[in-house]
């Protein structure tokens, strides 16, 4: 694998200096945003939130992070299986992210990711941004 070049380098020492303290407080959420601004970073904006969603798994797996795209999860309702939701990627089974290409990171985007985590039961989730210069997101308990 190529070395990143030096300019890539100072503009995530950069961003990750600009990230509000509970996010670098938990480990887990710190190495998901760590690896979304690698991607944004190395990408830029303009592609499908697919060809992110990829990305982002790739440099998840790279070190040494579990998780799974394109989840599919039941939905209940008193008991019963009353439909299906299809998660964006899980992380170690702790954390449901929601994968955008979108400028702006929407009610409706942040609506999506609240009902996603209402289906699994996990206890965090993050909504990732790409559309913009910058990587934009927003972590959802």
């Amino acid at each position: 694998m190529a070395a990143r070049p030096r300019s890539d380098h100072n503009q995530l020492a950069r961003l990750r200096r600009q990230l509000p303290a509970e996010v670098l407080e938990d480990r887990l959420c710190s190495e998901i945003v760590d690896s979304a601004l690698a991607v944004q970073v190395a990408l830029g904006p303009f592609y499908e939130a697919a060809l992110y969603r990829n990305a982002v798994v790739v440099e998840l797996r790279r070190r040494g992070v579990r998780c799974h795209k394109n989840v599919p999860l039941s939905v209940t309702f008193r008991g019963e299986v009353v439909g299906t939701y299809e998660a964006d990627v899980v992380v170690e089974e702790q954390v449901l992210l929601k994968i955008s290409a979108d400028v702006e990171l929407s009610a409706r985007l942040k609506d999506q990711l609240l009902r996603g985590i209402g289906a699994t039961g996990l206890r965090l989730g993050l909504l990732l941004g790409f559309g913009g210069a910058e990587l934009r997101f927003s972590r959802i308990l």
